[in-house]
């Protein structure tokens, strides 16, 4: 991991090689946490992680636990100050809060390999500073889970070979029989299915389908 510059605290969902849950509601028990707990005022912003990291192994039944790292200065920091306190600049201060709890926000969440943290940090930022980078990860993520389903579809599979051999027996040619079940073989299949009357599913390799090649 990047060491935090001095001054910085660095808040994650989970512990390297630990899974960030979605969870069942609207927000991830991680950003629920962070929620229930980065606006309370008077509470040091370690002492308010200690509370996160807590609600969230409540919440997950101790499957997942946050954690942070950093080096801050020797005195206590608030994101919501005291009840009670004088600000210098009310204004200013409520602006600064603000953008304090989203970068905390976006820092525990920008690593996670789940579209439901960036999809909690858009709602609750529809206009924030991160929504580009939020959206591109979630593209990226849906491009490689597609990626994976088109790879796992097109590996070559012996069932698949063997479905294509016979199709070429009952001269329904679907190319080389090289067992990725591609479109040629589908519609090799499709005929077969036409001529026969057969009613077989088309989507993936069977064994209901080469019996009934093998039958023919």
């Amino acid at each position: 991991a990047i060491e935090p510059a001095a001054g910085t605290l660095v808040g994650y969902a989970a512990k390297e090689g630990t899974t960030a849950f979605d969870g069942a509601g609207r927000n991830s028990p991680y950003t629920a946490g962070l929620l229930a707990h980065l606006g309370e005022p008077g509470i040091d912003i370690q002492f308010v992680f200690r509370k996160v990291r807590d609600t969230v192994l409540a919440a997950t039944g101790g499957k997942q636990e946050p954690f942070t790292y950093g080096s801050l200065p020797g005195r206590e920091i608030f994101i919501a100050p005291p009840r009670g306190a004088t600000a210098v600049s009310p204004a200013n201060n409520s602006s600064r809060d603000a953008s304090l709890t989203e970068i905390e926000l976006w820092t525990a969440i920008r690593d996670s390999k789940s579209s439901g943290a960036l999809n909690d940090y858009l709602q609750l930022y529809p206009d924030g500073l991160f929504v580009p980078l939020a959206r591109l990860q979630i593209q990226q993520l849906e491009n490689a889970d597609h990626q994976s389903d088109a790879s796992q579809e097109d590996a070559p599979n012996e069932l698949a070979k063997r479905i294509q051999r016979e199709l070429g027996r009952v001269g329904c040619n679907p190319g080389n029989p090289d067992g990725i079940w591609g479109g040629r073989t589908r519609e090799a299949l499709r005929r077969f299915a036409r001529y026969s009357g057969a009613e077989i599913d088309m989507a993936k390799p069977t064994e209901i389908a080469l019996k009934k090649l093998e039958g023919s």
